[in-house]
């Protein structure tokens, strides 16, 4: 979020957390996009998509997901320290709404800790378990094709 836009943790916040910024719908786009990229539909394992890729491309999402997390990791601690050090500051230092929007990003990057994570832990899961991944991804190709996501015949 930009300083130019306007963040409001009081209108709309109520116990559901902060209102909507334009930063969730990026979030709903992302979200959007790892699930169609991943092959997840209802009923799906998680990342069902990932069953069909070969060991090094699984190897690779991997360490790319395990390099996110680390990296956003790194965000949290960095911005759970300056909370701290705003927090130690005199009140008229920073606005309640500051504050509020650092304690929001903070959830946000926990969130996205937790997303890059899940997909590490499941590329490495298919990675290994090539048996599963096998019988995943045939349930995967079976879905795609019943819903016109993948064509008969290539």
């Amino acid at each position: 979020m930009s300083r130019s836009e306007s963040f409001d943790p009081g209108s709309g916040a109520g116990a559901a957390g902060p209102a909507r910024t334009a930063a969730d719908g990026d979030d709903e786009v992302l979200d959007a996009l790892l699930k169609n990229l991943q092959g997840n539909a209802p009923l799906s394992p998680p990342d069902a998509g990932l069953a069909r890729l070969g060991v090094e491309r699984l190897r690779a999402i991997q360490r790319g997901a395990d390099e996110q997390a680390q990296g956003l990791l790194w965000s949290l601690q960095s911005l759970s320290r300056l909370l701290a050090v705003a927090l130690e500051q005199s009140a008229s230092e920073m606005s309640r709404s500051d504050l509020a929007m650092m304690a929001w990003h903070l959830s946000r990057l926990a969130r996205d800790v937790e997303r890059w994570r899940d997909l590490a832990d499941n590329a490495s899961f298919y990675r290994v378990q090539r048996e599963t991944a096998g019988t995943v991804a045939r349930g995967w190709l079976q879905r795609a094709r019943s819903s016109g996501e993948w064509p008969e015949t290539l």
